[in-house]
């Protein structure tokens, strides 16, 4: 600091050594406060690649919740579809106890299916849960980031095992005993075989769709908080 040197100097020739001392002060002051603009500069330059990975991961967040949701509203329409099909049979038998051959082939292999699954969690949602943007996120909008995944998606996923279980159990106990595991075979030799206790293919039917039934209410629900998320996520 030359500025400093020269006037440090004169100083000491003439006003002595208390304004020397000032002076000196004063340089120190001025070192201590260059060393805390750098570290508030290196601060500032930390916190904002934070503040990017942090809307990253929102992002990620974002886009999972969208997937999910766009997943969940196939799996939505594929369980509307079931109703369709099986309509026709239930509103036949209930009205001239008869089994209606409409989609009979559809309804007896979605009725033998158990391939029913749905994965509550994700790892976009455990990196969140684990990184500062986490703490950064107001508690209410956690509390209901939290009930999406652990609610809404878990509700989703024990109706999806409930109606595999009852896939298994039809097909174990109903469409080898009838002589139905061929869903292929015409659909008079599989009337013929129904026909032999219908009243408990109308049972199994019932069953079988008060499942989907569950899975379609759960989906619903879980489409509808996960739009009203997405929407407070990408407002934060």
């Amino acid at each position: 600091m030359p500025f400093f040197n020269k006037i440090r100097k004169n100083e000491i020739k003439t006003e002595g050594m208390k304004r020397y001392l000032l002076y000196a002060i004063g340089e120190i002051l001025l070192v201590m406060i260059g060393i805390l603009l750098a570290l508030e500069v290196s601060n500032q330059n930390e916190n904002g690649k934070e503040n990017q990975l942090n809307d990253k991961l929102l992002g990620v967040l974002i886009a999972d919740l969208k997937a999910r949701n766009a997943g969940d509203k196939i799996d939505l329409n594929g369980s509307r579809e079931i109703f369709s099909a099986s309509d026709p049979i239930m509103a036949t038998w209930n009205e001239k106890r008869q089994i209606d051959t409409t989609n009979l082939q559809i309804v007896l292999r979605w009725m033998g299916g158990d391939g029913w699954f749905f994965t509550p969690l994700s790892p976009a949602y455990n990196t969140v849960v684990n990184s500062t943007l986490w703490n950064e996120i107001p508690d209410t909008l956690v509390d209901q980031i939290n009930k999406v995944y652990n609610i809404g998606f878990g509700g989703v996923k024990n109706a999806f095992e409930k109606s595999a279980s009852y896939g298994t159990h039809f097909r174990l106990n109903y469409l080898l005993d009838y002589d139905l595991i061929n869903t292929d075979a015409k659909v008079l030799d599989l009337q013929k075989n129904i026909l032999k206790n219908p009243q408990k293919f109308i049972t199994h039917l019932d069953l079988n769709r008060k499942g989907v039934l569950r899975v379609t209410q759960n989906l619903e629900r879980s489409i509808s908080k996960v739009d009203k998320l997405i929407v407070k996520l990408e407002t934060f």
